[in-house]
């Protein structure tokens, strides 16, 4: 049973793989022949465009849009990052994975929360975030974790009641945005972890049960 070398790799000065943040730097120095002679058919191919047998022409440009990186994969190990514009792609021995570094909003819609109090409420709130746009976190963000927005929506609806529900009603109305900060804070630390940036967290409402409110009011 052969065993599978992992995509990503502590990065040491005897690695192929050189990282300073911004550049990356692949070497092909312990790469097989076979490597070496799949890297030099699909040069061959793709200079003359010829049609393979499935119908598909080696094409070896590949269009990066404006708010993407792309990432140069060759036989599955990350070679560089690009930015927008038309890059050569070996069509054989590499391959081309693009990253979203636009602003997303996650909406965080009828989060309900139990207070330090015993009483329930519903918040509405937005994340904002992006991927970092330095190499080694475009990395992080696209082959260390599976599925980026979901794990963002998971940790900001955990953060959110962690925060709200350590302080009473009172509180909650009272110090929502020092709140939202302090969610900011916690999720930016593990969102920094998966190559992402938590660029601003909002509460939008903070929503009182109808009859918590009559009993406010008559109280």
């Amino acid at each position: 049973m052969t065993s599978r070398t992992p995509l990503l790799k502590p990065v040491n000065d005897s690695d192929d793989i050189e990282d300073s943040r911004n550049d990356i730097v692949y070497s092909n120095k312990n790469e097989p022949c076979f490597g070496s002679f799949m890297d030099f058919l699909g040069n061959v191919l793709g200079c003359c465009c010829i049609p393979l047998s499935c119908g598909l022409c080696c094409n070896p440009y590949k269009t990066v849009n404006k708010g993407y990186k792309g990432a140069i994969t060759r036989f599955g190990s990350v070679k560089k990052i690009v930015d927008d514009g038309l890059h050569y792609v070996n069509p054989v021995s590499e391959s081309i994975v693009l990253v979203d570094t636009m602003l997303h909003i996650k909406k965080l819609s009828n989060q309900s929360i139990i207070t330090k109090n015993n009483l329930p409420i519903t918040i509405d709130g937005c994340v904002y975030y992006r991927v970092n746009n330095c190499n080694i976190d475009i990395i992080k963000s696209r082959f260390g974790v599976n599925n980026v927005e979901f794990a963002v929506n998971e940790l900001a609806h955990s953060t959110l009641r962690q925060v709200f529900g350590k302080h009473t009603l009172q509180e909650c109305l009272e110090k929502r945005n020092d709140f939202a900060k302090e969610m900011k804070s916690i999720l930016g630390d593990q969102a920094r972890k998966w190559g992402i940036i938590i660029e601003d967290i909002q509460i939008i409402d903070i929503i009182i049960p109808k009859h918590i409110q009559d009993l406010l009011a008559t109280g």
